[in-house]
């Protein structure tokens, strides 16, 4: 098994894991106004840079090296056969609610049939390396901001959630269901793209 080193020089074991499906730079430009009104309130919240933006369909966590190496070799089997996944952005929500948020999240009108399916494969996938089966209820969204640990928000950002809670922002596609690896940073995480199951042209 190769070790890997991480930022601090120390010997990692592990890969921080997951599948999802990555949202287009446009929803990122179309969000821009969003962003910077958020950007009044970072005091309490850490905002998601623009290109993190996913939906995620299975979070695998620290993989040990083994394992991820035939993760990576078996990935591009599952077997993902769709158009392109349309969507409407829309409304700003908070789990697990507005008043006391712990993330903040954009929603999404989308194929949630679908992309269950896609969640039902890559359970299937997941569980042949010894990975739990996700038990939570899936919820079509995109997160764009966390509340930092141990602080306070105010009451101000609560109503602009409540006040924002149906605001029409874009439409766009998914166009692929890749797996990333989490690379957790001083600034927050970074995402690598590793391999991805593109869906073929037109939208649903």
């Amino acid at each position: 098994m190769t070790a890997v080193l991480d930022d601090r020089g120390k010997t990692d074991s592990k890969k921080r894991i997951f599948i999802a499906m990555p949202a287009g730079p446009e929803v990122g430009k179309a969000l821009s106004v969003l962003l910077n009104d958020l950007s009044g309130f970072e005091k309490f919240i850490r905002i998601v840079p623009p290109e993190n933006f996913h939906i995620t369909l299975k979070f695998l966590g620290g993989t040990e090296i083994e394992i991820f190496d035939r993760i990576m070799n078996t990935f591009r089997d599952i077997d993902i056969d769709s158009p392109q996944i349309g969507c409407t952005v829309r409304g700003l929500g908070a789990f697990p609610n507005p008043g006391r948020p712990s993330v903040l999240w954009v929603g999404l009108s989308t194929d949630s049939k679908t992309i269950a399916g896609f969640q039902e494969k890559i359970e299937k996938f997941a569980a042949g390396f010894g990975f739990p089966e996700e038990k939570r209820e899936f919820t079509p969204h995109l997160t764009v901001a966390r509340i930092r640990r141990g602080a306070r928000t105010s009451r101000e950002f609560s109503d602009y959630i409540k006040n924002n809670a149906d605001t029409f922002y874009t439409e766009s596609n998914f166009d692929r269901v890749s797996l990333f690896e989490s690379v957790l940073t001083p600034k927050g995480a970074q995402y690598r793209e590793l391999a991805s199951l593109p869906l073929s042209r037109a939208a649903s």
